[in-house]
């Protein structure tokens, strides 16, 4: 019985970002949006925050030098370097986590988000939303 927990935890995780995901994106987003995070996971007074990027690079982590600032202890102080490209893609660097950096599910210490992907850091979820260039 131990064994199908554990098995159906990853299932029950899932689960509970798609509830969030349908409660705090809005898929009808109008021309001029810019490219965006949205904690999607884990519950709690961040659900739901919309991190908006710049073509610059930021930082998300725990720390005072953080641009972008996430208060979960799963998060390091310097967790990773994030970049939206003109492409409009999102190029995702780990600065050496404790917790690792994941593109949907899948461990980077570099990789590209596209529109729609979930990124993790540590055990919080985002989505990455691309940018919708005015007059779209």
């Amino acid at each position: 019985m131990e064994l199908i927990a554990q098995a159906t935890r990853g299932v029950r995780e899932l689960q509970a970002i798609r509830e969030a995901i349908r409660a705090t994106t809005n898929p009808d987003r109008p021309p001029g949006s810019p490219a965006a995070l949205v904690q999607v996971f884990p519950d709690g007074p961040d659900l739901g925050s919309i991190h908006t990027l710049s073509n610059g690079p930021v930082v998300i982590g725990r720390g005072p030098a953080s641009g972008i600032k996430v208060i979960d202890q799963s998060v390091s102080r310097a967790h990773a370097r994030l970049e939206f490209l003109p492409s409009g893609r999102l190029v995702v660097t780990d600065m050496g986590s404790a917790n690792g950096t994941f593109i949907n599910d899948t461990l980077v210490r570099m990789g590209e988000a596209c529109e729609g992907d979930f990124v993790r850091f540590g055990s919080c979820v985002f989505r990455f939303l691309a940018a919708i260039p005015p007059g779209q």
